[in-house]
């Protein structure tokens, strides 16, 4: 008994602070455990409709449709009138059918967000052949942070031994005039956007992890068209090498007139030796001014 009295003081207390020391608390949690969390009391029941940063992951082998359910139930009942500063969605098991739909009410919902600053979709689609994304999610005035990564899985399952490629059969149009940091995870198989819709862009991150299936050259000179204006440009080691290969065969690198830092990350099996990435980034910045280049090895 005095335990449950003591339970129902503690709550009490909590319950005593303003409403934006309360979010403050929740917002540390994950979304599920944020709502679990309003049932501890009447006052708290609504806080989660005014969280302001919405972080929805699912993992094989937790059940999809439930984590679907889950994510729509949240955004219908989410109060749309309190900005919303983030919203993060990934999905790492295959999207079809329940879960394509939930991915582009998850893009439609952001797209509608007013004041939204970051945004980041992750997603691995099966048997879809275009992804039809709605128009006027990447027409945002208040986009600081975009962070993509679709990707379609091919052939059969042979045991652990899947075939992914990024989808395809979509065009990416962004009209962020606050857009400073662009990330494409995987291998990008479609063209860099204009730069003409991305005035402030200042940090362009590409994670091309699939060596087996090459980019075209036209997509690889587009985005190196876009990062000729950043100043800040990570790239994984195996986009480097991509990169290595359109010179090879006579393209000639864009001068990277605004570049301060250039970050090349490798994992742990990529073998090869500092000395030699520092040459590939030499050839790379040939035609620039000197900039501050670091290599990354992950774990």
């Amino acid at each position: 008994m005095e335990r449950q009295n003591k339970r129902v003081v503690d709550t009490d207390r909590l319950s005593d602070l303003p409403d934006h020391v309360l979010l403050h608390i929740i917002e540390s949690m994950n979304i599920k455990q944020s709502v679990q969390t309003c049932v501890l009391s009447k006052r708290w029941k609504d806080l989660w409709k005014h969280l302001t940063n919405l972080k929805f992951h699912h993992s094989y082998p937790d059940n999809s449709d439930m984590f679907c359910k889950f994510v729509s139930q949240i955004l219908s009942g989410r109060n749309h009138y309190i900005p919303l500063h983030s919203l993060d969605f990934e999905h790492e098991d295959c999207i079809d059918f329940e879960p394509k739909t939930t991915l582009l009410e998850v893009m439609r919902y952001a797209a509608s967000s007013h004041n939204m600053q970051q945004l980041t979709v992750y997603a691995r689609i099966r048997k879809i052949s275009d992804l039809e994304l709605p128009p006027s999610i990447f027409y945002s005035r208040s986009l600081t942070y975009l962070k993509l990564g679709f990707w379609q899985i091919y052939g059969s399952n042979s045991g652990s031994n899947y075939v992914y490629d990024e989808a395809h059969n979509y065009n990416v149009v962004l009209c962020t005039p606050k857009l400073t940091s662009l990330t494409a995870s995987g291998r990008p198989t479609f063209e860099a956007p204009s730069t003409h819709g991305l005035p402030f862009l200042e940090e362009v991150n590409i994670d091309y992890t699939y060596p087996y299936r090459p980019c075209e050259d036209s997509i690889m000179i587009s985005w190196l068209q876009l990062l000729a204006n950043v100043k800040i440009m990570t790239l994984h080691f195996k986009t480097l090498v991509e990169i290595l290969c359109i010179l090879k065969m006579g393209a000639q690198p864009p001068c990277f007139v605004r570049l301060k830092s250039l970050k090349v990350e490798l994992k742990s099996n990529d073998d090869i030796s500092n000395g030699k990435v520092r040459k590939i980034v030499k050839i790379l910045l040939r035609n620039s001014p000197p900039a501050k280049v670091d290599i990354i090895r992950k774990g």
